[in-house]
């Protein structure tokens, strides 16, 4: 009988933090940029988000452990790799197969669930309400062709879109946006590489020039022009897991506290998340 490598990988994830102890996922081009990004050194100790191969999933994958921490939470903590895309992790959380995800997920996502309260343990918003902006990003050799200076203007590009990204769906078909689907990240970006697509949503980075590296390709955003994301961002814990509300107690009382410190606020400012440089660009929204 042939295993799906989905299975194989999920199954092998779990004897290794059966063995271990508690878990939590990332995707796997997270946990490579994740772990080049810490470069041995331990995500309790992180002070300075920023360097290379710095971004949002990765300072959230180290919020995750620094707010366990300060909540409490004494017991090992691992972080696993594993191939599985947003919408597939969450409902592998629903089911319990897999305890959290280190990364955060938006709450609609989690509230179109009937009886969701009764599956997930959800933390305080750790990327609040009108916090989320994103650039349109393309191929370096494409920057000064792509014109948009306004709503108009979207309609005349193609997008590279996920067709499990619901709220990145939202947005553009409300941009009249006209999209190419692909199931994961690295086909959408391929999208770009083959001229098959013009643009892509992404947040902002932390390099000098914003400019993201995904899969080998370089992408870059239209300068002057961003968006918005409406809704808030959360963390969620399997109502099914073993040890899933002490996870959650103590993971939320460390959000709480790193909130009121300014730590997540400074997390995502220097990973370039919260994005200084495009305060004043225009809003496509």
């Amino acid at each position: 009988m042939n295993i799906p490598g989905f299975l194989i990988s999920l199954l092998l994830t779990l004897s290794v933090s059966a063995a271990y102890g508690d878990y939590a996922v990332v995707p796997n081009d997270v946990y490579n940029s994740y772990t080049h990004f810490l470069n041995k050194r331990s995500a309790l100790n992180i002070t300075d988000y920023s360097g290379s191969h710095t971004n949002r999933d990765v300072v959230e994958t180290i919020i995750w452990q620094q707010a366990l921490k300060k909540g409490g939470y004494d017991k090992t903590i691992n972080i696993e790799a594993l191939d599985i895309s947003y919408s597939r992790v969450i409902l592998e959380i629903k089911h319990g197969t897999i305890a959290a995800f280190a990364n955060s997920v938006w709450l609609d996502d989690i509230e179109d669930y009937e009886n969701y309260k009764d599956l997930f343990y959800i933390t305080e918003p750790v990327i609040p309400e009108h916090k989320f902006y994103a650039g349109f990003y393309t191929t370096p050799d494409r920057v000064s062709q792509i014109k948009i200076k306004d709503k108009e203007g979207i309609s005349n590009y193609k997008f590279s879109c996920n067709r499990h990204w619901k709220k990145d769906n939202q947005l553009l078909e409300h941009l009249n946006a006209d999209c190419m689907f692909s199931n994961t990240w690295e086909a959408m970006v391929n999208k770009l590489k083959n001229k098959h697509a013009d643009m892509v949503l992404a947040p902002f980075q932390a390099s000098k020039d914003m400019s993201l590296i995904a899969f080998g390709e370089i992408l870059v955003p239209l300068p002057n022009v961003k968006t918005s994301l409406p809704g808030k961002r959360v963390f969620i814990i399997s109502k099914k897991s073993r040890n899933g509300e002490a996870l959650f107690k103590a993971l939320n009382k460390g959000i709480k506290l790193m909130n009121k410190e300014g730590l997540i606020e400074k997390a995502y400012e220097q990973s370039g998340f919260y994005n200084h440089k495009t305060k004043e660009w225009k809003l496509i929204d």
